[in-house]
């Protein structure tokens, strides 16, 4: 296939290049991927979604701590920090990640000694694919982003609004909801903007 310029693409051509990338993703994952596409897909939409589906699955595997200490920024133990060194250390990890185009949220519950602590062991050693060099491609992290029981509780005490609830109860009557409460920390505008602002 030729590389016209996208203003000479036809419809076509861009069916045969999805149609190309989707057997390139069919071998990659050894014919275990399977996605159901809408017919009436816009070709050029279509396109886009299986090169960044081939981006992101040959990408490096790496974790953010080693893409953060690649750029010079350590981790030391949380029991070696004192509260300030803490608090300087997570604004660091904070504006590194921002540069990578990580952004850290639903982080108002803890402390600055918690969140360090779980970033440490835990969010920031996951390993997976980081492309945030490609355009529009931007990672959400939080501590309580697995789905576990305890998490929803979190976010249902701390984070849901209103209506949220309301709606989850809907869904499911059967669950009881904790109370809500007052968020004891304002860090998440601040990291939000600093996101923003990178």
């Amino acid at each position: 296939m030729t590389n016209e310029p996208d203003d000479r693409r036809t419809d076509i051509d861009r069916q045969l290049r999805a149609i190309e990338l989707k057997n390139v993703v069919q071998d990659i994952s050894g014919g275990q991927m399977h996605v159901v596409e809408s017919e009436d897909a816009d070709p050029e939409i279509a396109e886009q979604f299986w090169e960044n589906v081939v981006a992101f699955e040959t990408a490096p595997r790496t974790t953010l701590a080693d893409r953060l200490e690649a750029n010079g920024v350590t981790l030391p133990p949380a029991d070696t920090l004192g509260e300030s060194q803490i608090h300087s250390k997570l604004w660091e990890i904070a504006d590194a990640l921002a540069g990578l185009g990580v952004c850290i949220e639903n982080t108002d519950h803890l402390s600055d000694r918690e969140l360090y602590e779980i970033l440490c062991s835990d969010l920031l050693r996951e390993e997976g694919a980081f492309m945030s060099d490609r355009a529009g491609w931007t990672y959400h992290i939080s501590p309580i982003g697995s789905g576990s029981e305890e998490d929803m509780q979190i976010h249902h005490r701390y984070y849901a609004s209103e209506e949220d609830r309301r709606r989850w109860l809907r869904d499911f009557p059967e669950d009881i909801l904790p109370p809500r409460e007052t968020l004891p920390y304002d860090r998440d505008r601040a990291l939000m903007q600093r996101f923003e602002n990178r």
